[in-house]
Protein backbone atom coordinates (compact mmCIF):
# COMPACT_ATOMS: atom_id res chain seq x y z
CA UNK A 1 0.00 0.00 0.00
CA UNK A 2 1.19 3.48 -0.84
CA UNK A 3 2.04 6.04 1.84
CA UNK A 4 -0.53 8.80 2.12
CA UNK A 5 -0.16 12.46 3.07
CA UNK A 6 -3.00 14.85 3.74
CA UNK A 7 -2.00 18.44 3.05
CA UNK A 8 -4.31 20.98 4.67
CA UNK A 9 -4.18 24.78 4.82
CA UNK A 10 -5.93 26.96 7.37
CA UNK A 11 -6.56 30.64 7.95
CA UNK A 12 -9.01 32.02 10.51
CA UNK A 13 -11.08 28.86 10.33
CA UNK A 14 -12.15 28.52 13.95
CA UNK A 15 -15.81 28.70 13.01
CA UNK A 16 -15.74 25.84 10.52
CA UNK A 17 -12.68 23.72 11.31
CA UNK A 18 -13.73 21.07 13.79
CA UNK A 19 -15.93 19.03 11.45
CA UNK A 20 -13.08 18.65 8.98
CA UNK A 21 -10.62 17.58 11.69
CA UNK A 22 -13.03 14.94 12.99
CA UNK A 23 -13.64 13.55 9.50
CA UNK A 24 -9.89 13.25 8.94
CA UNK A 25 -9.33 11.55 12.28
CA UNK A 26 -12.05 8.97 11.67
CA UNK A 27 -11.03 7.84 8.16
CA UNK A 28 -11.31 4.09 7.56
CA UNK A 29 -7.84 4.19 6.01
CA UNK A 30 -5.56 6.34 8.12
CA UNK A 31 -3.11 8.68 6.41
CA UNK A 32 0.58 8.25 7.21
CA UNK A 33 0.86 11.96 7.88
CA UNK A 34 -1.42 14.97 8.15
CA UNK A 35 0.32 18.29 7.57
CA UNK A 36 -1.62 21.42 8.51
CA UNK A 37 -0.16 24.74 7.37
CA UNK A 38 -1.66 27.71 9.20
CA UNK A 39 -1.20 31.07 7.49
CA UNK A 40 -0.95 33.35 10.57
CA UNK A 41 -4.52 33.00 11.82
CA UNK A 42 -5.51 35.58 14.42
CA UNK A 43 -8.54 33.72 15.77
CA UNK A 44 -8.65 30.41 17.69
CA UNK A 45 -7.67 28.23 14.71
CA UNK A 46 -4.21 27.27 15.98
CA UNK A 47 -5.45 26.56 19.50
CA UNK A 48 -8.25 24.32 18.17
CA UNK A 49 -5.81 22.32 16.04
CA UNK A 50 -3.23 21.98 18.80
CA UNK A 51 -5.83 20.80 21.32
CA UNK A 52 -7.35 18.37 18.82
CA UNK A 53 -3.96 16.80 18.06
CA UNK A 54 -3.05 16.54 21.73
CA UNK A 55 -6.40 15.23 22.99
CA UNK A 56 -6.64 12.57 20.26
CA UNK A 57 -2.96 11.47 20.47
CA UNK A 58 -2.48 12.11 16.76
CA UNK A 59 1.26 11.63 16.59
CA UNK A 60 1.31 11.49 12.78
CA UNK A 61 -0.28 14.97 12.58
CA UNK A 62 1.89 18.10 12.37
CA UNK A 63 0.88 21.75 12.61
CA UNK A 64 3.17 24.18 10.80
CA UNK A 65 2.68 27.88 11.59
CA UNK A 66 3.91 30.25 8.92
CA UNK A 67 6.12 33.04 10.19
CA UNK A 68 4.38 35.48 7.86
CA UNK A 69 1.14 35.44 5.94
CA UNK A 70 1.76 33.91 2.51
CA UNK A 71 -1.74 33.90 1.09
CA UNK A 72 -3.65 30.79 0.06
CA UNK A 73 -1.85 30.24 -3.25
CA UNK A 74 1.72 30.30 -1.93
CA UNK A 75 0.73 28.50 1.27
CA UNK A 76 -0.50 25.54 -0.79
CA UNK A 77 2.43 25.67 -3.20
CA UNK A 78 4.95 25.51 -0.35
CA UNK A 79 2.93 22.86 1.49
CA UNK A 80 3.06 20.47 -1.47
CA UNK A 81 6.86 20.43 -1.31
CA UNK A 82 6.82 19.29 2.31
CA UNK A 83 4.61 16.20 2.01
CA UNK A 84 6.45 12.86 1.93
CA UNK A 85 3.65 10.52 0.88
CA UNK A 86 3.39 8.84 -2.50
CA UNK A 87 -0.22 10.05 -2.65
CA UNK A 88 -1.13 13.59 -1.61
CA UNK A 89 -4.70 14.40 -0.61
CA UNK A 90 -5.44 18.13 -0.69
CA UNK A 91 -7.70 19.45 2.03
CA UNK A 92 -9.23 22.76 3.06
CA UNK A 93 -10.66 23.81 6.39
CA UNK A 94 -14.25 24.40 5.29
CA UNK A 95 -15.50 20.90 4.62
CA UNK A 96 -16.13 17.38 5.85
CA UNK A 97 -14.93 14.13 4.25
CA UNK A 98 -16.87 10.91 4.01
CA UNK A 99 -15.12 8.47 6.32
CA UNK A 100 -14.11 6.17 3.45
CA UNK A 101 -12.83 8.93 1.15
CA UNK A 102 -9.13 8.10 1.54
CA UNK A 103 -9.75 4.35 1.35
CA UNK A 104 -11.72 4.53 -1.90
CA UNK A 105 -9.65 7.11 -3.73
CA UNK A 106 -6.32 5.57 -2.72
CA UNK A 107 -7.56 2.20 -4.00
CA UNK A 108 -8.26 3.73 -7.42
CA UNK A 109 -4.83 5.36 -7.54
CA UNK A 110 -3.09 2.13 -6.54
CA UNK A 111 -4.96 0.13 -9.17
CA UNK A 112 -4.59 2.64 -12.02
CA UNK A 113 -0.98 3.76 -12.35
CA UNK A 114 -1.77 6.03 -15.30
CA UNK A 115 -3.79 8.39 -13.09
CA UNK A 116 -1.68 11.36 -12.00
CA UNK A 117 -4.51 13.44 -10.50
CA UNK A 118 -7.89 12.14 -9.39
CA UNK A 119 -10.70 14.55 -8.55
CA UNK A 120 -13.95 13.50 -6.90
CA UNK A 121 -17.52 14.71 -6.96
CA UNK A 122 -18.72 16.67 -3.93
CA UNK A 123 -21.66 18.44 -2.35
CA UNK A 124 -21.85 22.08 -1.26
CA UNK A 125 -23.69 23.11 1.88
CA UNK A 126 -24.42 26.75 2.55
CA UNK A 127 -24.72 27.72 6.20
CA UNK A 128 -25.04 30.80 8.34
CA UNK A 129 -24.80 31.36 12.08
CA UNK A 130 -28.20 29.77 12.65
CA UNK A 131 -27.47 26.59 10.69
CA UNK A 132 -27.99 25.06 7.31
CA UNK A 133 -29.44 27.15 4.50
CA UNK A 134 -29.43 24.94 1.43
CA UNK A 135 -27.48 22.40 -0.62
CA UNK A 136 -26.04 22.57 -4.12
CA UNK A 137 -24.94 19.45 -5.95
CA UNK A 138 -22.36 20.06 -8.70
CA UNK A 139 -22.83 17.99 -11.85
CA UNK A 140 -20.70 14.87 -12.46
CA UNK A 141 -18.28 14.63 -15.37
CA UNK A 142 -19.37 12.02 -17.91
CA UNK A 143 -21.58 8.97 -17.50
CA UNK A 144 -19.24 6.44 -15.91
CA UNK A 145 -18.01 6.18 -12.35
CA UNK A 146 -14.37 6.75 -13.35
CA UNK A 147 -13.74 9.07 -16.29
CA UNK A 148 -10.59 10.29 -17.96
CA UNK A 149 -10.76 14.01 -18.72
CA UNK A 150 -9.77 14.87 -22.28
CA UNK A 151 -8.65 18.39 -23.26
CA UNK A 152 -11.08 20.77 -24.91
CA UNK A 153 -12.11 24.35 -24.26
CA UNK A 154 -14.54 23.37 -21.51
CA UNK A 155 -12.31 20.94 -19.61
CA UNK A 156 -9.23 23.19 -19.74
CA UNK A 157 -11.03 25.32 -17.16
CA UNK A 158 -10.93 23.32 -13.89
CA UNK A 159 -14.25 21.51 -13.47
CA UNK A 160 -13.51 20.51 -9.87
CA UNK A 161 -11.74 22.52 -7.16
CA UNK A 162 -8.43 21.54 -5.59
CA UNK A 163 -9.88 20.27 -2.31
CA UNK A 164 -11.30 17.31 -4.27
CA UNK A 165 -7.88 16.19 -5.58
CA UNK A 166 -5.50 13.38 -4.75
CA UNK A 167 -2.26 13.45 -6.73
CA UNK A 168 0.87 11.43 -7.07
CA UNK A 169 4.03 12.84 -5.57
CA UNK A 170 5.49 12.90 -9.10
CA UNK A 171 3.08 15.73 -9.95
CA UNK A 172 4.77 18.11 -7.52
CA UNK A 173 7.92 18.82 -9.61
CA UNK A 174 5.71 19.36 -12.67
CA UNK A 175 3.59 21.78 -10.65
CA UNK A 176 6.69 23.64 -9.47
CA UNK A 177 7.94 24.01 -13.05
CA UNK A 178 4.80 25.87 -14.04
CA UNK A 179 3.41 27.58 -10.94
CA UNK A 180 3.93 31.29 -10.30
CA UNK A 181 2.48 33.39 -7.45
CA UNK A 182 -0.34 34.73 -9.65
CA UNK A 183 -1.63 31.19 -10.30
CA UNK A 184 -4.33 29.33 -8.40
CA UNK A 185 -2.71 26.07 -7.32
CA UNK A 186 -5.60 23.90 -8.48
CA UNK A 187 -5.67 25.48 -11.95
CA UNK A 188 -2.02 24.55 -12.50
CA UNK A 189 -2.46 21.01 -11.15
CA UNK A 190 -5.64 20.40 -13.17
CA UNK A 191 -4.29 21.72 -16.47
CA UNK A 192 -0.88 20.07 -16.14
CA UNK A 193 -2.39 16.65 -15.47
CA UNK A 194 -4.89 17.16 -18.29
CA UNK A 195 -2.19 17.96 -20.84
CA UNK A 196 -0.15 14.96 -19.66
CA UNK A 197 -3.19 12.63 -20.12
CA UNK A 198 -3.24 11.81 -16.40
CA UNK A 199 -6.39 13.57 -15.20
CA UNK A 200 -9.39 11.53 -14.05
CA UNK A 201 -12.64 12.17 -12.18
CA UNK A 202 -14.31 9.78 -9.76
CA UNK A 203 -18.03 10.48 -10.03
CA UNK A 204 -18.71 9.59 -6.43
CA UNK A 205 -19.53 12.27 -3.89
CA UNK A 206 -17.31 11.70 -0.91
CA UNK A 207 -16.98 15.10 0.73
CA UNK A 208 -18.98 18.22 1.50
CA UNK A 209 -17.73 21.77 1.17
CA UNK A 210 -19.30 24.13 3.69
CA UNK A 211 -19.71 27.73 2.57
CA UNK A 212 -20.76 30.67 4.69
CA UNK A 213 -21.64 32.90 1.77
CA UNK A 214 -23.58 32.00 -1.36
CA UNK A 215 -21.09 33.51 -3.83
CA UNK A 216 -17.58 31.96 -3.78
CA UNK A 217 -14.44 33.99 -4.33
CA UNK A 218 -13.77 34.46 -8.04
CA UNK A 219 -10.27 34.09 -9.43
CA UNK A 220 -9.01 37.36 -10.95
CA UNK A 221 -12.40 39.04 -10.40
CA UNK A 222 -10.80 42.49 -10.74
CA UNK A 223 -9.64 41.90 -14.32
CA UNK A 224 -11.45 42.69 -17.55
CA UNK A 225 -12.50 39.89 -19.87
CA UNK A 226 -9.58 40.53 -22.21
CA UNK A 227 -7.15 40.55 -19.28
CA UNK A 228 -8.43 37.21 -17.98
CA UNK A 229 -8.11 35.64 -21.42
CA UNK A 230 -4.59 37.07 -21.65
CA UNK A 231 -3.64 35.58 -18.28
CA UNK A 232 -4.98 32.15 -19.23
CA UNK A 233 -3.14 32.28 -22.57
CA UNK A 234 0.15 33.15 -20.90
CA UNK A 235 -0.28 30.29 -18.43
CA UNK A 236 -0.93 27.91 -21.33
CA UNK A 237 2.21 29.21 -23.05
CA UNK A 238 4.19 28.56 -19.86
CA UNK A 239 2.93 24.98 -19.85
CA UNK A 240 3.92 24.54 -23.47
CA UNK A 241 7.43 25.76 -22.65
CA UNK A 242 7.99 23.97 -19.35
CA UNK A 243 6.15 20.65 -19.69
CA UNK A 244 6.79 17.84 -22.14
CA UNK A 245 3.39 17.99 -23.81
CA UNK A 246 3.40 15.62 -26.77
CA UNK A 247 0.05 14.00 -27.59
CA UNK A 248 -1.93 17.15 -26.78
CA UNK A 249 0.55 19.65 -28.23
CA UNK A 250 -1.58 20.37 -31.29
CA UNK A 251 -4.65 21.08 -29.18
CA UNK A 252 -2.63 23.32 -26.85
CA UNK A 253 -1.31 25.32 -29.81
CA UNK A 254 -4.86 25.77 -31.06
CA UNK A 255 -6.03 26.94 -27.64
CA UNK A 256 -3.23 29.52 -27.43
CA UNK A 257 -3.84 30.80 -30.96
CA UNK A 258 -7.59 31.13 -30.31
CA UNK A 259 -6.98 32.96 -27.03
CA UNK A 260 -4.71 35.44 -28.83
CA UNK A 261 -7.43 36.14 -31.38
CA UNK A 262 -10.08 36.56 -28.67
CA UNK A 263 -7.86 38.93 -26.73
CA UNK A 264 -7.00 41.06 -29.76
CA UNK A 265 -10.59 41.21 -30.98
CA UNK A 266 -11.85 42.27 -27.55
CA UNK A 267 -9.24 44.99 -27.20
CA UNK A 268 -10.04 46.26 -30.71
CA UNK A 269 -13.81 45.67 -30.34
CA UNK A 270 -13.63 43.81 -33.64
CA UNK A 271 -17.07 42.20 -33.87
CA UNK A 272 -16.36 40.62 -37.26
CA UNK A 273 -13.29 38.83 -35.93
CA UNK A 274 -15.17 37.74 -32.81
CA UNK A 275 -18.04 36.37 -34.89
CA UNK A 276 -15.56 34.32 -36.90
CA UNK A 277 -14.41 32.65 -33.68
CA UNK A 278 -17.83 31.01 -33.29
CA UNK A 279 -16.30 28.07 -35.21
CA UNK A 280 -13.56 27.58 -32.59
CA UNK A 281 -15.71 25.75 -30.04
CA UNK A 282 -12.95 23.17 -29.45
CA UNK A 283 -10.91 25.90 -27.73
CA UNK A 284 -13.71 27.85 -26.05
CA UNK A 285 -14.59 27.43 -22.35
CA UNK A 286 -18.34 27.41 -23.07
CA UNK A 287 -20.70 27.09 -26.01
CA UNK A 288 -21.67 30.74 -25.73
CA UNK A 289 -18.23 32.21 -25.00
CA UNK A 290 -17.97 33.87 -28.40
CA UNK A 291 -21.39 35.51 -27.93
CA UNK A 292 -20.30 36.77 -24.51
CA UNK A 293 -17.11 38.12 -26.10
CA UNK A 294 -19.22 40.07 -28.57
CA UNK A 295 -21.45 41.46 -25.84
CA UNK A 296 -18.40 42.46 -23.84
CA UNK A 297 -16.94 44.27 -26.85
CA UNK A 298 -20.22 46.11 -27.36
CA UNK A 299 -20.20 47.19 -23.72
CA UNK A 300 -16.72 48.58 -24.09
CA UNK A 301 -14.89 45.97 -22.04
CA UNK A 302 -16.69 46.84 -18.82
CA UNK A 303 -17.78 43.29 -18.01
CA UNK A 304 -15.52 41.67 -15.42
CA UNK A 305 -16.59 38.01 -15.41
CA UNK A 306 -15.38 35.62 -18.07
CA UNK A 307 -16.21 32.18 -19.37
Amino acid sequence: MMNISVVMTTYNGARKLLGQLISLRDQTRKPDEVLIFDDCSDDQTVEIIQNFIYENHLYEWTLIQNERNKGKRKNYADALNTARGALLFLCEQDGEWNLDRIEKMAAVMEEREEIMVLASSYDVRFENKTGQLRHRKPKPYGDEKLMQVKPDGKTFEPLFPGFTYVLRKEMVPLFRKVWEPSDAYDRVIWQSALLMNGLYVLNEKNLVQVRYKTVPDTEHADLSRAEVISYRRKLAERMRQRLEVTENAQWLNGYIDTAKLREEALLNRDLKQLYGLSKSALYMPSGYAWMEDMLDALRGGLKKSVS
